[in-house]
């Protein structure tokens, strides 16, 4: 995928955060100034849940990971996950495969500063206990796309590991 498209997808991402826009509606706006093949193409790679350029580019390197390793199990995003009882015992990956229990976040520059990086250190072992597997991606990992696969690649063998153990008879 070229860069022009990412940018499509983050762009049209950003549009359907801050508006109440369908699919439809933007190939019906776009009828004779963008191809229908290639909007077409670009709608299907979207995300409404997406919430910044970078989720959206995180999403678009790790789409076919569960494909090649976990058969027909898919990515949501922005899937809110029970850390225990109450309301404020909860957390949102940015992308997650609930049924391998696997999240991945990517971690803006906020997510630095000692607060957020106490809280980030509390949810991370907290879905752990849960046996969740769990990949942080900030910039760097981000710019390095064999490492980040190797490392989403990883956590999703382990997740379907431990997904058959458990569905395995006892022995």
């Amino acid at each position: 995928m070229g860069d022009r498209e990412v940018r499509a997808v983050q762009l049209i991402d950003a549009f359907y955060q801050c508006t109440h826009v369908t699919a439809r509606q933007i190939l019906v706006a776009a009828r004779g100034t963008v191809s229908r093949r290639v909007l077409k193409r670009v709608l299907a790679l979207c995300d409404q849940g997406a919430q910044s350029p970078m989720e959206t580019v995180l999403r678009l390197l790790v789409r076919d990971a569960l494909a090649d390793v976990a058969g027909d199990h898919v990515w949501s995003s922005q899937v809110t996950v029970a850390l225990g009882t109450g309301y404020r015992k909860r957390t949102t990956p940015d992308l997650a495969c609930v049924e391998l229990k696997v999240a991945l976040y990517y971690d803006g520059r906020h997510h630095d500063e000692d607060d957020q990086n106490d809280t980030d250190f509390r949810l991370f072992q907290q879905l752990k206990d849960l046996g969740w597997e769990v990949v942080r991606v900030n910039r760097d990992l981000l710019s390095d796309l064999e490492e980040l696969m190797k490392q989403v690649d990883a956590a999703i063998a382990r997740a379907v590991a431990a997904a058959e153990a458990l569905a395995a008879p006892p022995s």
